[in-house]
């Protein structure tokens, strides 16, 4: 893709993130309705959760209403951030808008060539350009000096993080103290679909992660596969194991324990997760047997959107 093709490119995405006025009023106006509508579906204890804010239905928090959100608290504008797991570069991109001094993007895999594209249609970016760079590092082990960035933002990572705790020990490294951290991430393991593949082959097939045998598992993996998969599709992370499974109480614990105090929890609920439980109560009550040490809920909370701060005495937890 050569520079002016690239600049469309970007150009497009961004625009494209945008929703349209009206849009925004709409959701503006019937988000505290789908909060309602949502907390239906989950049980009292589930809901006594400590700072929980507002639960969503599938899709019901769109990534502008969630920048929005997380701006509230990080006050981007004029400080320095660090995107962890930026991927190709594109949740890095949705930061702009809020005025950010400085832009770190980190990943564990080289997109070098997307990341070229990017600095290169900042170079025409109508506003105040930001410092913006990208490396290619363990994000259990950050190329930058301690206490170095104002907020940490992430999308879609800590799900992956097989030593979550050493991502956010680092992450506590790199922050300033009174620090924010911003995380989106999901689905969560024990959801519909929480190995990013079951799904495939309809309704039914949702919890095979949780459902099969390891050998049962493997055969489905084996026949749903597509003739082109790209590395950021299910069957790349099933086949390299790249996931936290760790649950909602168990994301709130560990937050706990690393002396990160929770600002706000938001919930996202997965409708494919809602229909098979109603499509197939014996199926809910199977995983449930399997499982006793999760929680019901488990099963239908796809995602979580949380904002955290590191107080400003933080000092690192003994190692365990």
């Amino acid at each position: 893709m050569d520079l002016s093709s690239a600049t469309r490119h970007w150009s497009s995405e961004l625009v494209r993130w945008h929703s349209p006025l009206y849009k925004r009023l709409a959701y503006a106006v019937g988000a505290p309705l789908l909060d309602v509508h949502a907390r239906r579906f989950l049980s009292a204890r589930t809901l006594a959760l400590p700072r929980l804010g507002r639960v969503y239905t599938q899709r019901g928090f769109p990534l502008e209403a969630r920048r929005t959100w997380a701006a509230r608290y990080l006050q981007p504008r004029g400080k320095r951030l660090l995107v962890l797991g930026t991927g190709s570069g594109w949740d890095l991109l949705t930061w702009l808008w809020l005025g950010p001094r400085s832009l770190i993007g980190v990943d564990g895999v080289s997109f070098r060539t997307s990341w070229g594209e990017i600095q290169g249609w900042l170079a025409n970016w109508p506003i105040v350009t930001p410092e913006v760079s990208f490396a290619q590092a363990d994000l259990g082990a950050l190329p930058l000096a301690a206490e170095s960035v104002d907020g940490v933002v992430s999308d879609s990572v800590f799900e992956h993080c097989r030593d979550l705790r050493g991502v956010l020990l680092e992450a506590c490294r790199v922050l300033r103290p009174g620090g924010h951290i911003y995380a989106a991430y999901g689905p969560l393991w024990s959801c519909f679909g929480g190995d990013h593949f079951s799904g495939r082959g309809g309704l039914a097939y949702g919890y095979q992660h949780l459902a099969a045998t390891a050998p049962e598992y493997a055969r489905y993996v084996q026949a749903h596969l597509r003739p082109e998969e790209d590395a950021q599709t299910g069957p790349r992370y099933v086949a390299l194991d790249l996931f936290s499974r760790i649950d909602t109480r168990g994301y709130l614990a560990l937050y706990e324990e690393l002396g990160l105090e929770m600002l706000e929890l938001r919930l996202g609920l997965s409708s494919e997760a809602l229909a098979f439980r109603r499509a197939f109560p014996e199926g809910v009550r199977e995983l449930c047997r399997r499982h006793p040490a999760r929680d019901p809920d488990d099963l239908v909370v796809q995602i979580h959107f949380v904002v955290l701060r590191k107080p400003v005495m933080w000092r690192p937890p003994c190692a365990s």
